[in-house]
């Protein structure tokens, strides 16, 4: 595996877009392509958006136990989604 320095890691990340975002109220999935030794994959990101006290919109990855619902829906939305995108990627 190849490591980068760390400027050249932080630039490659900056570039690398999501490809697709859910939601469920403030509740968020972030769904990234990966590439690795064994081809491409898909990894799933969970926030949650609240504003802070200079009203900016931040996000945080705690979910109380009802947000713990919209999370598992969200779940099966994102599995749902990469499979799509799997399915496109076999079709080219």
């Amino acid at each position: 595996m190849v490591q980068l320095p760390t400027k050249e890691k932080e630039m490659s990340q900056e570039n690398n877009k999501p490809v697709a975002t859910l939601k469920d109220g403030l509740i968020k999935a972030v769904i990234w392509k990966n590439e690795g030794e064994k081809g491409v994959y898909h990894t799933t990101q969970y926030f949650r958006l609240y504003r802070d006290k200079q009203d900016q919109w931040q996000e945080i990855n705690s979910f109380s136990r009802t947000e713990n619902l919209q999370v598992a829906r969200l779940a099966l939305r994102a599995y749902d989604a990469i499979s799509d995108l799997r399915d496109g990627q076999a079709e080219d």
